[in-house]
């Protein structure tokens, strides 16, 4: 039963689809800034997008994924 309430907490603290599509931007947009080109922007923009289309559990894990990524960028430009 507890782990029931933990999912439940969880869900609530999903991140919305505009938040995320900002997430995903901001991600790309600085790579491209420190690596490359737009077309290095564009790919990697593609490539996180096409990840969230998986499933709810992989989908879940994939979501969480880009907003640690996004919170170690945050972190990084910060340090710089």
């Amino acid at each position: 039963k507890q782990n029931r309430g933990l999912m439940t907490t969880q869900t609530k603290q999903t991140t919305s689809d505009q938040e995320m599509d900002d997430m995903i931007h901001r991600i790309a947009y600085d790579y491209k800034e420190a690596h490359g080109n737009g077309v290095e922007y564009q790919a990697l923009k593609q490539l996180l997008n096409d990840l969230l289309m998986f499933g709810e559990g992989e989908g879940v894990l994939v979501r969480t994924a880009i907003k640690q990524l996004y919170i170690a960028n945050e972190q990084y430009k910060e340090g710089r």
